[in-house]
């Protein structure tokens, strides 16, 4: 949303820039609002839809692919034991990132 906000906010400024009678930016905000409230009323669009469907579906195998990379990097670390410490930092750090679910 945050993404569709910026870009409406250019769309408002461009569009103000090349107006006769430009309003002030106190004016556009207010648009912004308008447009915001409304927007979050609206249907989801169907790229964001298809989006939700695909993480959904796929959620497993990433975490799957997440479990064996990092089960590569533990083998790899017991095989050559130089820089495993270094290895295992970010190994758990992976670790935590990939334990936040994604937006949907």
């Amino acid at each position: 949303m945050l993404q569709r906000r910026h870009a409406e906010w250019i769309n408002l400024w461009n569009a103000n820039t090349d107006a006769k009678h430009p309003l002030t930016r106190t004016d556009l905000i207010r648009r912004l609002e308008r447009w915001e409230r409304t927007a979050r009323t609206l249907q989801p669009s169907i790229r964001e839809v298809a989006r939700d469907s695909w993480l959904r579906t796929h959620r497993d195998a990433f975490a799957q692919l997440a479990s064996s990379a990092r089960q590569s990097i533990k083998d790899t670390c017991v095989s050559s034991s130089s820089d495993c410490k270094h290895t295992e930092r970010e190994t758990e750090q992976s670790t935590e990132n990939t334990k936040t679910e994604p937006n949907i």
